[in-house]
């Protein structure tokens, strides 16, 4: 995908998507994303958890070599979490990345030698051997008129000769914001296209295993709900920021 791209969702309408920013837009207006909504859902407990993990682990490996804790030793264990989380982050994009390039391109992309990376292809390719998998889109930027969001979608396609959007993970775990996130992507097809879907698809590749699950969701009206309720305490709360910085 280009570095930004404008597309019609609609006659009259075009949207803009900054992929260096991650940000979409409407004749320079910001327009709120999928992801940001879906970030709302609450996840504090268990990040928390995970950070205090690394950190401890971080000190526990330089007093098995010997080290004297030090100041620098506490600054560089509290960085942890952000550097396991870029470094997981870039592993998902080149996972997508591959992948895009797989269902769009005539000539199949070369795996790339990075352990974790080559595991998340590994299982994407072995979804696909063990299914009848028909893509129709790739990376399809999808907007929604009547509630105002807009998201990338990884892909649309027939699973199993049912019509079905899906959605592709390289996280640890499967969780519920997935599926509102899903959804969403799901709101915004439908009501671009006027089709209606059988069923949506969460795919994670697992980065340590080679293996891929995949999770089956019918209930998307439930999910929906869900997202469409997360969208309305997203914009509260950015309203109660913009109010903040204006009283």
């Amino acid at each position: 995908m280009e570095k930004k791209v404008k597309i019609k969702p609609y006659k009259n309408i075009t949207i803009e998507f900054d992929k260096e920013k991650h940000r979409f837009s409407m004749d320079g207006r910001p327009i709120i994303s999928v992801t940001s909504i879906t970030s709302i859902v609450d996840k504090s407990s268990a990040l928390i958890s995970w950070a205090v993990r690394l950190y401890r682990e971080f000190l526990e490996a330089a007093i098995s070599r010997g080290e004297v804790i030090s100041p620098k030793h506490i600054l560089e264990g509290s960085k942890q979490h952000t550097i396991v989380k870029e470094r997981a982050a870039d592993i998902g994009s080149q996972i997508h990345e591959f992948a895009n390039l797989w269902i769009t391109s005539k000539k199949k992309p070369k795996i790339p030698d990075d352990e974790k990376v080559k595991n998340g292809i590994l299982a994407f390719l072995k979804w696909i051997d063990e299914n009848k998998i028909k893509f129709l889109k790739s990376e399809e930027i999808v907007y929604s008129k009547k509630h105002n969001y807009a998201g990338i979608l990884d892909a649309e396609a027939k699973v199993n000769g049912e019509l079905a959007i899906i959605d592709f993970k390289s996280s640890k775990g499967i969780y519920n914001e997935m599926r509102y996130q899903v959804a969403g992507y799901r709101g915004a097809k439908e009501e671009m296209t006027k089709k209606k879907y059988k069923v949506s698809w969460i795919i994670q590749f697992g980065k340590d295993t080679g293996e891929f699950k995949a999770v089956r969701i019918d209930d998307h009206k439930k999910d929906f709900k869900a997202f469409l309720a997360a969208l309305t305490i997203k914009r509260r709360e950015m309203e109660l920021r913009n109010y903040g910085r204006d009283h």
